[in-house]
């Protein structure tokens, strides 16, 4: 027994040691444990500061100070045209937070996702270095999932936990399968999201019935597809503690706990999973315009506005066969995953800027074991 308590104890500070950059000051010394970051996606270009802070043992180390908005996507087709737009953007973006934060150059980074068209890269590339004399990183789609999870999942729990990203064109996801000498990750994944998913279900059904077809496309399809994965990451079956992210998770999150407002986490039941797959495929023009008009009384005023504000969000991203799609989806993984098996599910709030800081760790890491 004694033996054991020392191995775990001695994993627990190899992950402590190994994830959290060392060296750096309290908040509030100076700005050497602030970092910035500016993302440029297929979905728009969005910066944020940060802070590197030792906090909530439930949360990883960092900490937003500020998000710096997404620029609207549709202004830039992402071809080579667009290319000192963007960097026009990124530039924009970075003189803000200069301004504000006096950041030094190496605390300043520009990272690409894996969606950009690979043949814009190189004109891209060189046009934010023209622009910010800052190179910019491109991800690959396996980056995306070990930075989303190093930048939600707590020190802590790095082998206990599994990240589910429900995206609109994809789903994937990742879990660390080794702790020494180095962490490793086990990725898994299928070519379909929630938007993907009502489309081609749209396709199959034709003139006919939207639930027929998903179930169909359910069968077919998408189980298989998730079977498979199980298979090659037995990770997704027996960890048990589950961390979702995605826009129907954040739709689901909101709509079944639309007051909660405190913290970045929120808890999520296997039997509310089910409720909402219920609600969607049953009423789903009243799931996306529920009736919020009668809050339970301990609900505070700014928090019912804040809850109207973001549930109206949710019917400007999702239309009925999105949100019935994306049901279904949620609905297969909790099956094929045994979340009623879990000892936890949690939703990130903040889960958009969840992978630039986890690239944000990394580097910052990286930096710190050079010293």
């Amino acid at each position: 027994m004694l033996a054991k308590i020392k191995s775990r104890l001695l994993i627990a500070l190899t992950l402590l040691f190994a994830w959290i950059p060392s060296g750096n000051p309290r908040a509030g010394e100076s700005q050497e444990d602030i970092y910035a970051v500016v993302e440029v996606g297929s979905s728009g270009i969005k910066g944020q500061v940060v802070q590197i802070v030792r906090q909530d043992p439930e949360s990883p180390p960092i900490k937003l100070l500020k998000p710096i908005d997404p620029l609207d996507a549709n202004a830039f087709s992402f071809d080579a045209s667009a290319s000192g737009k963007i960097s026009a953007a990124v530039a924009g973006i970075k003189n803000q937070i200069q301004d504000q934060f006096k950041l030094p150059d190496d605390h300043f980074f520009v990272v690409g996702s894996s969606g950009i068209p690979v043949d814009v890269r190189g004109n891209l590339s060189s046009k934010i270095y023209e622009g910010t004399g800052k190179n910019i990183e491109f991800a690959t789609p396996e980056m995306e999932s070990d930075l989303l999870f190093r930048g939600i999942v707590p020190t802590h729990r790095l082998s206990q936990a599994i990240v589910l990203d429900i995206g609109s064109g994809n789903s994937r996801g990742a879990y660390v399968s080794k702790i020494q000498p180095n962490v490793t990750f086990s990725h898994f994944g299928v070519p379909w999201g929630t938007k993907t998913c009502a489309s081609e279900i749209n396709k199959i059904r034709r003139d006919g019935d939207f639930l027929v077809a998903a179930d169909a496309f359910c069968v077919d399809t998408l189980i298989p597809m998730v079977e498979n994965q199980l298979k090659q990451s037995p990770g997704m079956q027996t960890l048990r503690r589950i961390y979702l992210t995605g826009g129907i998770a954040w739709a689901m999150a909101t709509l079944t706990h639309p007051y909660v407002r405190e913290g970045p986490w929120v808890r999520i039941a296997p039997a509310e999973i089910t409720a909402f797959y219920e609600k969607a495929t049953t009423d789903p023009g009243h799931l996306l315009h529920p009736d919020l008009t009668s809050p339970p009384v301990d609900v505070p005023k700014s928090s019912i506005s804040k809850a109207n504000e973001e549930v109206s969000k949710i019917s400007k991203v999702f239309g009925e066969d999105q949100i019935t799609a994306g049901a279904f989806l949620l609905k297969t993984f909790a099956e094929e995953m045994h979340f009623d098996q879990k000892d936890a599910i949690f939703f990130r709030k903040d889960a958009l800027y969840a992978w630039p800081q986890g690239y944000i760790l990394q580097k910052v890491s990286a930096k710190g074991k050079a010293r």
